[in-house]
């Protein structure tokens, strides 16, 4: 076979490419007429409602679980952050509860004060209020009020780290705490909308917290720090902390 000279080989080609360009254009030209003959036969044709709505319903279902899972995703990184944050409240508190005097005080009252509550829920089902009439005997160098709220009685006492807690309460099971403790002894008040009254005591300095169905006045002497709280009167607060005499 003899072999094809240079310009054989480029006419060759060419007429190849030539060849392959009017396929392709009259491939095309065949598709485009097809298209538009089916374009014409379907243009008149009706959308059924029933599809219309169908779509939409599907369209309206789809965005509604986007919705829930953008939702969801956001809920549960919410949640851990909350988590951690609780976590880590739990692991101070624990700390600060163990470790700080004033704190454990303050924790262990409001389990007693709970405790109290519900032993105070259970009296009044029976009609009948557990009065005690003494002091222990083993108390010293501690102060007792000797001006009370008419009806109220000596109810509970009870003492935890050098601090004496004594409780009154009346026929209406309205309860009254006096308590003392150490100069260094830090009482937890909650001052939160609350109004924050100065008062003299017997020539010391003292607050009184006034809040809707409890109030609260604290003070100190040269010895010790106290505490009352009941759901009495200012006035009334002021003349118990005046009136306190040592045992």
């Amino acid at each position: 076979m003899k072999k094809q000279s240079r310009d054989e080989r480029e006419r060759v080609d060419k007429l190849n490419e030539t060849f392959l360009y009017n396929m392709g254009y009259e491939h095309a030209q065949n598709t485009c007429d097809e298209v538009e003959a089916l374009l014409g036969e379907y243009r008149d044709i009706e959308v059924p409602e029933s599809l219309n709505e169908w779509f939409l319903e599907h369209q309206k279902q789809h965005n509604k679980k986007i919705k829930r899972a953008i939702i969801r995703k956001k809920a549960v990184q919410i949640s851990k952050r909350v988590a951690m944050i609780i976590l880590a409240i739990c692991i101070v508190s624990a700390a600060v509860t163990m470790s700080v005097e004033a704190f454990r005080i303050r924790f262990f009252n409001m389990i007693i004060e709970i405790n109290e509550r519900f032993s105070t829920i259970q009296i009044e089902e029976k009609s009948t209020i557990g009065y005690i009439h003494e002091l222990p005997q083993d108390w010293d160098e501690f102060y007792y009020p000797t001006i009370l709220p008419r009806g109220y009685k000596l109810k509970k006492v009870f003492e935890a780290n050098n601090t004496k807690y004594i409780i009154f309460i009346n026929c209406q099971m309205d309860e009254l705490y006096f308590v003392q403790g150490p100069i260094n002894t830090d009482f937890q008040m909650d001052t939160e909308n609350a109004k924050v009254i100065k008062v003299d005591i017997n020539g010391m300095e003292g607050i009184i917290i006034e809040k809707e169905k409890s109030n609260i006045i604290s003070w100190h002497d040269n010895n010790k720090s106290y505490y009352i709280q009941g759901n009495v009167e200012k006035t009334m607060l002021l003349r118990i902390a005046e009136s306190l005499v040592k045992k």
